[in-house]
């Protein structure tokens, strides 16, 4: 399938064209998906910042590690994430810490404090923080790691 974004005049979105929007955020919008008890506030937020995020669009498709059937009833495909060649030739390998990577360099806290209480446990992690070192080592057991994906 081809996408075409095409913008008349004043940021509208031609309704002539299909408008597909991709992301792992719409599975949020599936109805097979379940959100972890608590924090009903806050999951309000995101769901209506997610169902905004895609008013027009003629399709969804929600990315996921996780099959899952299509949610024909909000229009959600789910798909496979958005993999590099490169990364699906990559061969696993066992270490003795946790990898993570965060698509907001904000959450770095959270790990930061998580870490405070569980100093033990080896975490690398991979934000993209403006502004900070290739490597961020805060101690011998947790580093910060900056996303390179403009060299490859």
């Amino acid at each position: 399938m081809k996408v075409v974004f095409v913008v008349q005049g004043e940021g509208r979105v031609s309704s002539s064209v299909p408008y597909v929007c991709i992301g792992h955020q719409y599975l949020f919008l599936h109805e097979g998906f379940n959100f972890p008890r608590g924090k009903y506030i806050s999951r309000l937020g995101l769901i209506f910042f997610t169902r905004l995020s895609c008013m027009r669009a003629s399709k969804k498709l929600a990315l996921s590690f996780r099959k899952m059937p299509d949610d024909l009833t909000h229009n959600i495909k789910v798909v496979p994430p958005l993999l590099r060649r490169e990364v699906k030739r990559l061969k696993a390998s066992n270490g003795n810490y946790i990898h993570g990577y965060m698509v907001n360099a904000g959450f770095g806290e959270n790990i930061f404090d998580w870490h405070k209480n569980n100093p033990q446990v080896p975490l690398r992690f991979f934000w993209d923080k403006k502004g900070a070192e290739i490597e961020t080592m805060i101690d011998s057991t947790l580093s910060f790691h900056q996303i390179d994906d403009l060299t490859h």
